[in-house]
């Protein structure tokens, strides 16, 4: 038995042991009776620590009897340390919801209710409240997936761990009906709160990267046997690529101008968007230089904030501002005046 299992067998059976204590004869033996000066210094690299460990035992006397306990300070990092993953785990839970694995259906409780017979009731110490500590808030949310969506997404998982062909039944939008797609599974990419299945597509005798929304594939059947090389990260590198995307939809690269006022200059002043950079910036605006890949996409986003933002150029962006923003009021005065 080399020491650290030596050490490791001592701590087993010290938590192990009745009121988590063991007498000095039960560590001698556990430590593989070593000769005085070999325990000496083992017990003093327990109690008082090294440069790599830190003290795990406390040695304490009671009358004439010398026995050791687990060291509280250590021990305390410990528990700290398994509470903050259990946290964690909690977080990622709320954040991974539309995957509905097992991970995302982790509770942890004691075993009192936290509401009985309509009263709020009293916890065991031990209970974490981790549901109340980390919340997901957002108020477009993709529609729970069905027993029909759930079978189409493990099929979606396991093609890309095993890394084979599949095939989709699969409705575009706007168009009411399905069309057959083979292909090879890429990523699985959550957007906005939807998943996003990015693959590629045999088109024309050759692959060629497309994207499928996942409420939209209405059967994926899978070709265990047609197995693929999944591409190096030199070839297929999803956060690289779409770093500096508006979205999903990839492009050519183009730049905006954006002036930004009001309240929504404090709001963006907090976040990252569009690679941008900061032009200049006075008491009334912040100008920004923006890249984006898709007009359709960027409108939508910045219209959260369409009050506050002149778009200074290029002129064909800033028309089809003007124009999205024309019809909203256009739509809106229309219904007032009919009412």
């Amino acid at each position: 038995m080399t020491k650290t299992e030596r050490y490791l067998s001592l701590l087993w059976q010290l938590v192990s042991s009745t009121g988590m204590r063991l007498s000095e004869d039960s560590v001698k033996e556990i430590l593989g009776n070593p000769s005085r000066a070999s325990y000496y210094r083992m017990i003093s690299e327990l109690t008082l620590g090294n440069g790599k460990l830190p003290a795990i035992l406390t040695k304490l006397k009671d009358l004439d009897v010398t026995y050791f306990k687990l060291h509280q300070d250590s021990w305390q990092q410990v528990s700290t340390a398994q509470k903050e993953g259990q946290f964690y785990l909690e977080c990622y839970k709320k954040l991974g919801h539309l995957l509905e694995s097992d991970y995302t259906k982790l509770i942890y409780s004691s075993d009192d209710e936290y509401v009985k017979d309509g009263a709020y009731q009293e916890l065991k110490s031990d209970y974490l409240h981790l549901g109340q500590k980390f919340i997901y808030l957002t108020k477009i949310q993709s529609k729970p997936f069905d027993k029909q969506k759930k079978t189409i997404l493990n099929s979606i998982i396991k093609g890309l761990l095993e890394e084979c062909e599949m095939t989709l039944l699969y409705r575009s939008s706007g168009k009411s009906k399905t069309e057959i797609r083979r292909l090879r599974p890429l990523t699985l990419c959550h957007y906005r709160d939807e998943l996003y299945l990015l693959a590629q597509r045999h088109d024309d005798g050759k692959w060629v990267e497309r994207t499928y929304k996942l409420q939209r594939i209405q059967e994926a059947k899978l070709h265990l046997t047609s197995k693929y090389k999944y591409p190096t990260i030199r070839d297929w590198n999803p956060e690289e690529i779409y770093k500096k995307t508006s979205g999903l939809i990839r492009g050519v690269e183009q730049e905006v101008r954006l002036k930004i006022y009001g309240h929504s200059r404090n709001i963006l002043k907090e976040k990252n968007f569009y690679s941008c950079k900061t032009i200049s910036e006075n008491d009334e605006f912040i100008e920004y230089s923006c890249l984006y890949t898709n007009e359709e996409e960027f409108l939508g986003q910045i219209f959260n904030y369409a009050q506050d933002i002149e778009v200074i150029g290029p002129a064909k962006l800033k028309k089809n501002f003007i124009e999205k923003a024309t019809l909203a009021i256009n739509r809106n005065l229309a219904k007032s005046e009919a009412a």
